[in-house]
């Protein structure tokens, strides 16, 4: 739309709507020429540019989430593998200490005895 244009819509506006009213209205036309196909047509081109770069970012996005997944899944199988030696040593080791214990307390019931019977054995020798 060309100035002299945009005047006389202006004028014509003034004159059925009034000054404020023609002034709103006058605001929403465009600065500049108006969108033509053509111009929507570029503006689309460049859209589906941007739109097709989205989506291969967001694809090689998904890819390395798809990655970091597995390699997640590789560690919660390392945790449980770690957790269960684990165990096994926790059960190994209190298996060990209760034959242990067992063996302290024969050796020092053995003790007992054999020094109470040479307490015995001195007490019927000084007789």
């Amino acid at each position: 739309m060309t100035s002299e244009a945009r005047t006389v819509l202006y004028s014509r506006l003034m004159e059925v709507l009034g000054e404020a009213p023609a002034a709103t209205l006058m605001s929403y036309l465009p600065g500049s020429e108006p969108a033509t196909a053509s111009g929507l047509a570029e503006v689309e081109g460049r859209l589906t540019i941007r739109m097709d770069r989205l989506e291969q970012r967001m694809d090689r996005f998904v890819q390395r989430m798809d990655r970091f997944e597995a390699h997640l899944a590789r560690i919660d199988g390392q945790i449980v593998d770690i957790h269960s030696a684990l165990r096994e040593m926790s059960d190994g080791f209190h298996a060990d200490l209760r034959s242990q214990t067992r063996t302290v307390i024969l050796a020092t019931m053995t003790a007992v005895v054999t020094l109470g019977s040479a307490t015995v054995a001195v007490a019927i020798a000084t007789l």
